[in-house]
């Protein structure tokens, strides 16, 4: 019986949860990709990166995944450029709202 229940649960989690919602990256294709618009979102990243740093909240891959949307712009992939950098700039926002819920966090598990 429990076996069926994980093929049902498996079945479902593969048939209605996307990518984008796994990692919480946001779709692409909506979204033109060209210089502009890479410069724009690497930009954007770059800012979130250094607001979570100055929080002392920076996540470790955030950087590594600015350098690397820097490097696939330089090489024209404009497309994964966009999903690196969004990825990043996503990265920093979860650091900061990490790092606010945390700040209030701490006081519950201190012992009494």
């Amino acid at each position: 019986m429990s076996y069926r229940i994980f093929l049902v649960l498996l079945s479902f989690f593969v048939l209605y949860i996307t990518p984008h919602q796994l990692f919480g990256m946001e779709p692409m294709a909506a979204v033109p990709a060209n210089a502009e618009t890479v410069a724009d979102e690497i930009a954007l990243a770059e800012a979130s990166r250094q607001h979570a740093a100055e929080a002392g909240a920076e996540w470790v891959d955030t950087a590594s995944l600015i350098k690397r949307a820097i490097q696939a712009a330089d090489v024209e992939d404009w497309q994964l450029a966009l999903a690196l950098a969004s990825r990043a700039k996503k990265q920093g926002e979860l650091a900061l709202e990490q790092a606010a819920r945390e700040s209030i966090a701490w006081r519950e598990r201190v012992i009494q």
